[in-house]
Order: structure tokens, then sequence, then C-alpha cells
């Protein structure tokens, strides 16, 4: 089953773009630190669209919804902004710099690559499409 919504791609509408999926994921039946981890990639992801996809003009994304076999959960984020590609692109961010030394930027991607279990890029000439896949795992303590 895949379900869709469109939203304006701004930052006024984050918090409904996120419970949107979050609302989906609990049904698929991520809670406690995995429904942390869908919230903390959407959130990540999302901005990272709304900021960099449409720099200087507004714009629309949309949001597909699909149930993966083994309690998994597919998350395909349509624009037609700038492209993208956040699995070729090589993170500046140092996770073992000691933090007084850590610069900004490239933050985004390392959450994305921690917190989702597979990340796919494309863009065919009109569209980004970037689907993220998280299943639900074990917690652990």
């Amino acid at each position: 089953m895949t379900i869709k919504r469109t939203f304006a791609a701004e930052l006024k509408r984050l918090p409904d773009m996120v419970e949107f999926v979050k609302k989906e994921a609990r049904r698929v039946g991520f809670e406690g630190k995995g429904l942390f981890k869908v919230e903390l990639a959407m959130e990540e992801c999302l901005v990272n669209v709304i900021r960099y996809a449409y720099p200087d003009s507004s714009g629309e994304l949309q949001i597909y919804l699909s149930t993966l076999p083994n309690q998994g959960l597919e998350v395909e984020i349509l624009d037609q902004g700038k492209p993208f590609d956040p699995v070729a692109y090589h993170a500046k961010a140092d996770e073992n710099a000691p933090i007084e030394e850590r610069s900004p930027g490239g933050w985004g991607v390392v959450i994305l690559r921690k917190t989702c279990d597979e990340i796919i890029y494309e863009h065919d000439g009109t569209y980004n499409r970037l689907k993220l896949r998280i299943f639900v795992h074990p917690q652990q303590p």
C-alpha cells in the first residue's frame, strides 16, 4: 500500500510532513528509539530539501509512503528543485573529531546514513527522487 501527500516546500509545513510520516511509521510498528530515528531522518532530509532544493524560489514536494516486508517503511520524497545526490556526496563532517574541532555542514548526510537502512537517489531530468528505507529493529538499551 502506498499513500501520498503533496506539501508546499516551506519550513512552516515541516511539522505536518513529519507527522504524516510518523503516523504511518507507528502503524508499521515503529516505537521508542526506532520512531525517533524515523523522525530525525525526516527532519534532516526535509529541512535540506526545503532550504537547498528551492534556494531562490518556492516549490512543492511530494511524499510517498510504502510499507515494506519485514516491518519496513519506504519514504520517497520528490521535488523539482536543485539536484543533490546524498548517496554520492562525501560528507566533510568528521564524526571522530573532538566536538570543538567539528565544522558545520555535512551532518545531515551523516545523520541520514546513520538512521536509514537504505538510501536511493535518482534524478530523471525533472524530479529528484530520494527513497529512504527504514526497518524496525529490536530495541537496544
